[in-house]
């Protein structure tokens, strides 16, 4: 009876207390774990449907540090619309422009990773112009 006693005690405060292990107590709690800020990255071809609320979208999320969009040669206003982006949220909005299209999304992609150094963002997410 003392032994099982004993070890029901132990349990109790290995399951409860939790600090053998270095966690929390499951009734106290935690404060809002402050989330790191990321860079989004949105290659483009010829999305001048679409691109302004792309960009929208991703201008409206909480942690989004900045926003690399890359117009892969585009033939519509992409191009445009994303340097009208630039200029009304400067350096929130970058606009990488390549004038040969790279045929993929990959290499827009590897052109903005390239030009990423202006994120100071310790993520990079790729969202879809569409």
């Amino acid at each position: 009876m003392g032994l099982a006693l004993g070890v029901k005690n132990i349990l109790s405060l290995l399951t409860s207390g939790r600090w053998w292990f270095g966690l929390p107590h499951p009734l106290v709690h935690d404060p809002v774990p402050i989330l790191p800020l990321i860079t989004v990255l949105i290659p483009a071809f010829n999305e001048e449907d679409c691109i302004a609320g792309t960009i929208e979208s991703a201008l409206q999320q909480e942690h989004v540090f900045n926003i690399l969009v890359i117009n892969d040669g585009s033939t519509d206003a992409t191009g445009s619309i994303i340097d009208r982006y630039a200029k009304l949220y400067p350096g929130k909005v970058v606009g990488l422009h390549q004038a040969k299209a790279a045929g993929h999304k990959a290499g827009a992609l590897n052109k903005a990773l390239r030009d990423a150094t202006v994120s100071q963002a310790p993520i990079i997410g790729v969202i879809d112009a569409d």
